[in-house]
């Protein structure tokens, strides 16, 4: 009997507590703090182009069919966002697709979030209904108060986000112009996801940056406007060098913009008009991510040739004082200034002129750590190579060379096989000591041999200099 009533007291307490209904909050806890605190999630990557190509076959298929989009099953239509406008075939282009998968998004937050990555992602002029996709994007903000899109809501509010035309736009503006640190704009509109930052969207606001940047270096406020320019356009990343060591590197966000990106960096002194920001700042910049234009040209093709000249005249007129420099630490000869007021004034003459400095070993270290050489010589080895080095400079359609120590100024017609080249990585001395051209009144003892720095020797430089590529000098230019 004792257990018999105890199993009945235990029946009895149960039940009350069943008879309890428990009571749950209005609102949840997780939908407070994101109201609280709202952000904008994290980008998913995409899945693998398998996946893609199963999702988008799919779709077509359903929406080809009698009934069309309608037929979708729900867990397909969702992933939509995955392939309306990436690809080749874009989804869009379905049809009735884009619009059934607006109807099921409208009670759907987490959809909402997809469709608004994909629009990100996969922004571009091009894209299919893309310009419609923005605006009911942001109706469906509008008339869905879900704490997750809050965020997203205030950006479309300030900026325009998800019109297609204003959007970039005016994201570009306040990115470069605002009041704001670049950092903080990024966050409102979640571009400081490294993700998001690679989509087409914020490709096209940087493409508006780009667009005003000229106008920006000329204007008083230019040293500000370049430095906010400079941290968008300029990314770090890490990759392992040939040793397998992780290294730290630059680069363009977007390579596809490199042209106008350095065109515009450019523009202020291709135009002749006077710039704000400090030739060697934008140099340096365009030298970390695009690369040295004279050994590195791939970067460079679709920045046209007037841009690229210039900076290889930049380049050649810092590689021409780096070698002065450094020839000048263990030769303080007066025959060495004059060699040196003789190539300076053939570089003022001639700015198109470019130059390529070659080291032999004892010169090669320490070059390295030269600033304005930035690593951009070659190096020389064989007979007498010790401790010299050597200046080519292509003036017009000839190379001449100039040696630090002992040697003659040589030069050729380019066409001429014994003509050494300029910027390759490694020579023989011998490649730079080769016959060359007789310079105007030479001793026939020495034709062939070079110009050796004696008597009138810059006289005979400068006849030359006038008959072959027509660069007059006058003894006031270099004496």
């Amino acid at each position: 009997m004792s257990l018999a009533r105890t199993a009945l007291r235990e029946l009895v307490a149960l039940a009350d507590v069943l008879a309890q209904k428990p009571t749950l909050p209005e609102i949840s806890l997780c939908w407070q703090q994101a109201e609280a605190q709202p952000s904008l999630d994290r980008v998913a990557k995409l899945p693998p182009l398998g996946v893609l190509d199963a999702v988008r076959r799919e779709l077509s298929s359903a929406c080809a069919t009698a009934g069309g989009a309608a037929n979708i099953p729900t867990q397909t239509l969702r992933m939509t966002p995955l392939v309306l406008w990436n690809g080749e075939i874009q989804a869009a282009s379905f049809p009735g697709l884009l619009e059934m998968f607006l109807r099921a998004a409208q009670v759907r937050p987490r959809w909402v979030r997809d469709l608004i990555e994909a629009w990100l992602r996969d922004f571009a002029p091009d894209r299919i209904l893309l310009r419609e996709a923005g605006f009911a994007i942001a109706g469906l903000l509008a008339e869905t108060k879900h704490p997750r899109l809050t965020a997203w809501r205030h950006a479309h509010e300030r900026l325009s986000l998800f019109d297609a035309n204003e959007g970039p736009r005016r994201v570009g503006h306040v990115l470069f112009h605002g009041p704001d640190e670049v950092t903080t704009v990024l966050s409102r509109i979640g571009m400081d996801d490294p993700l998001r930052a690679n989509g087409g969207f914020f490709r096209a606001a940087l493409a508006e940056i780009v667009r005003s940047l000229p106008k920006a270096l000329r204007a008083p406020s230019g040293r500000e406007a370049w430095s906010r320019a400079a941290e968008l356009l300029e990314v770090r990343q890490t990759q392992r060098d040939r040793f397998g060591r992780e290294v730290t590197v630059t680069a363009l966000r977007f390579a596809e913009l490199a042209g106008s990106i350095a065109r515009a960096c450019l523009d202020p002194w291709l135009r002749g008009e006077a710039a704000t920001v400090p030739q060697e700042e934008i140099k340096g910049f365009l030298l970390r991510v695009l690369g040295d234009p004279r050994v590195e040209k791939r970067p460079w093709q679709d920045v046209g040739e007037e841009a690229t000249g210039l900076m290889r005249a930049w380049l050649a007129k810092a590689s021409l004082e780096a070698f002065l420099s450094l020839i000048s630490q263990g030769n303080d000869a007066s025959q060495w200034r004059d060699r040196q007021r003789f190539w300076r004034a053939c570089l003022a003459k001639m700015p198109s002129a470019e130059v390529w400095v070659v080291l032999g070993p004892g010169l090669s270290g320490r070059a390295r750590t030269l600033r304005d050489l930035a690593g951009g010589f070659g190096e020389m080895d064989g007979a007498g190579a010790n401790g010299q080095g050597v200046l080519l400079m292509k003036m017009g359609n000839l190379i001449l060379s100039e040696w630090s120590n002992v040697g003659p100024v040589r030069a050729w017609d380019i066409g001429a096989p014994s003509c050494p080249k300029l910027y390759n990585r490694n020579y023989d001395s011998r490649q730079l000591a080769a016959p060359s051209l007789e310079f105007p009144h030479q001793p026939p003892s020495h034709r062939g041999r070079g110009l050796w720095h004696q008597g009138q020797w810059q006289e005979r430089a400068a006849a030359l200099l006038l008959d072959r590529v027509h660069l007059r000098l006058t003894p006031k230019d270099y004496l």
